[in-house]
C-alpha cells in the first residue's frame, strides 16, 4: 500500500519481498509475522513552471494589480522579493490569480510544488507608471474651455469626469473639455479604457485664479471738489476688484 501522491512515480512490478532474518535477529518473534516488501519509485520532477501574465506592467499608486498563472494540479504559492533579496511567501496567496493594490515597485514569482519536487516561475517586475498624474498649469477664471488630451495607445479611449463642486464641469458639447465655472481648486479625473476595460485613472488637480474686473472711468468724466466720491456697486463671484485711478 502506497500513498496516492506517489502513484504516478511508482515503477509498476518493482515490488520485491525482503528477507530480513540476517538484519533483525528473531524477526518473526520480535518484529512481525509478515515479511516486508520494497518497491521502487521514479522521483524525478515532472513539473514545468508556468509564466506569470499581467495586463499591465506599470501601475499608479492605488491601482489594482492582477497577476495570473494557468490553473495547475500543483500547489501554488505566490512569493515577493524583499529588501534583502530573499523570496518570501505571501500569506493566503495560493490561487492561480493574485490581486493586490499597487504601492511600490516589487518583484513577484510563483512556487509550484507537488509531493516530489518544486519549481519556480520566472519573476515579474511590477513598477510605477510614469504618467500617473495629468499636469495642468494654473488657470484664470474666464479662460476658454480647457481641452484635455492624455497620451493614449492605439485602441484606447478616455472619459473625463469633474469631481469638484461648481468649479469645473465637463463641456456637454465636447466631452474632452472642462468648463471653468469659478475660482478655486479644481479636481477632475481621466479614466483610460481599452474597450470596456478600465486601464488607469489619472487624477487632475489645478488652481483656477480669480479673474480681475477693471472699472475704468470714461475719459472726460470728473467730479466737483467737495462732492462725495463716486461709489461703484457690482456683484460677482470668483472675481477680485481693481480700481484704476487716472494719474
Amino acid at each position: 500500500m502506497i500513498s496516492n501522491e506517489l502513484d504516478q512515480a511508482w515503477i509498476v512490478q518493482s515490488e520485491r519481498v525482503v528477507a530480513p532474518f540476517d538484519l533483525v535477529p528473531d524477526y518473526a518473534s520480535s518484529t512481525s509475522d509478515h515479511l516486508p516488501v520494497k518497491a521502487r519509485f521514479l522521483l524525478e520532477c515532472t513539473l514545468l513552471p508556468d509564466e506569470i501574465s499581467s495586463e499591465n506592467s506599470s501601475f499608479c499608486i492605488g491601482e489594482t494589480v492582477i497577476l495570473t498563472v494557468p490553473e495547475s494540479a500543483a500547489r501554488i504559492q505566490w512569493q515577493r522579493l524583499d529588501a534583502d533579496n530573499n523570496w518570501q511567501n505571501i500569506p493566503e496567496a495560493t490561487e492561480a490569480t493574485f490581486s493586490f493594490t499597487f504601492e511600490e515597485n516589487a518583484s513577484y514569482r510563483v512556487r509550484f510544488a507537488d509531493a516530489s519536487c518544486e519549481v519556480f516561475s520566472a519573476p515579474i517586475q511590477v513598477q510605477a507608471a510614469e504618467d500617473c498624474e495629468f499636469i495642468i498649469e494654473e488657470q484664470v477664471f474666464g479662460n476658454p474651455p480647457l481641452r484635455i488630451a492624455p497620451r493614449l495607445e492605439e485602441g484606447q479611449r478616455f472619459v473625463l469626469l469633474s469631481l469638484d463642486e461648481g468649479i469645473t464641469a465637463v463641456n456637454p458639447e465636447n466631452p474632452e473639455e472642462l468648463l471653468l465655472l469659478g475660482a478655486g481648486q479644481a479636481l477632475a479625473e481621466i479614466q483610460i479604457f481599452e474597450g470596456e476595460r478600465l486601464l488607469r485613472t489619472l487624477p487632475i488637480s489645478f488652481r483656477i485664479a480669480p479673474a480681475t474686473l477693471s472699472i475704468i472711468v470714461e475719459e472726460g468724466q470728473f467730479k466737483f471738489e467737495g462732492e462725495a466720491d463716486p461709489v461703484f456697486t457690482f456683484f460677482a463671484e470668483g472675481l477680485s476688484l481693481q480700481i484704476l485711478r487716472p494719474s
